[in-house]
């Protein structure tokens, strides 16, 4: 409990801009995808795993706005049919990917 309350007097003494926080983690992970998709160049595994992530969330995006546009659910940071239209963005990217996978690869 004291170790609670001291950490919270410290947040409050150094605030934090979560807007910094927010495009700090968001250039971070764009850095790791280029990185993973530079490296898929090399090795096509590493494509094939960055599709299945893509068709996974791509999946979930296009289920929660279907879900949302339904319920009349508002979404905090964009409209059903703008989750829809990401969702359906990520799931053809990550079906295009699996296929550049496999194409021009020789089997040994």
């Amino acid at each position: 409990m004291l170790l609670a309350q001291e950490i919270l007097a410290v947040a409050n003494l150094f605030p934090i801009p979560m807007v910094w926080v927010a495009i700090l983690g968001a250039a971070l992970a764009l850095c790791l995808l280029i990185g993973l998709f530079l490296w898929g160049i090399k090795n096509p595994v590493v494509w094939r795993l960055l599709a299945a992530l893509g068709m996974a969330v791509g999946s979930g995006l296009l289920v929660w706005g279907i879900v949302a546009a339904a319920t009349c659910e508002p979404i905090p940071f964009c409209s059903p049919a703008g989750i829809i239209g990401i969702g359906a963005g990520i799931l053809t990217g990550a079906i295009t990917l699996l296929v550049l996978s496999f194409v021009g690869r020789r089997a040994c």
